[in-house]
């Protein structure tokens, strides 16, 4: 123990010279990375990193508000849609049996997904057009439909589901 402080005591000054060459390196490597942080918040140009971090939040809270309102106006889109013609039905038929092969007349029936709308029956006579319209509300109907509207309405409630 007592050669180490010897050779402390002999060698002193080279052990302060390491000493102080060491502290000026590693203030050195201090004052390069405070330069170099101080680069980075500041930034490129007029953009420091702080007001990019605010323009990212201000961005996020913008496309979260935009999302919402999508998500509410695909709501009410929904809703809408399911008050828009789905099921369409088709039938010709000649209501006159026995006088020929054509079908003139039809029964059309249009229908919303939750079963509202409406059925167009066409009558042709050789003497004259006739148009009728039966309102449908939960795919039934408050007047007696015939045999033609009703296969109409069938064919339009099947199409809801293909």
């Amino acid at each position: 123990m007592q050669n180490l402080i010897e050779i402390i005591n002999t060698n002193i000054q080279v052990v302060l010279i390491v000493l102080l060459v060491l502290f000026v390196v590693i203030f050195g490597f201090q004052l390069i990375l405070y330069f170099k942080l101080k680069s980075f918040l500041k930034g490129t140009g007029e953009l420091s990193l702080e007001k990019a971090l605010n323009k990212i939040t201000s961005d996020y809270t913008q496309i979260k508000q935009n999302q919402q309102e999508i998500e509410k106006f695909i709501k009410n889109l929904d809703v809408e849609v399911k008050k828009t013609i789905k099921g369409v039905g088709l039938v010709k038929f000649n209501p006159f049996a026995g006088s020929g092969d054509s079908k003139p007349s039809f029964a059309l029936a249009l229908i919303s997904s939750n079963g509202d709308g409406i059925i167009i029956s066409n009558f042709y006579a050789r003497d004259s057009v006739s148009f009728f319209t039966k309102e449908i509300k939960n795919f039934n109907s408050s007047a007696e439909l015939s045999k033609e509207e009703a296969e109409a309405l069938a064919k339009a409630k099947n199409s809801l589901h293909n």
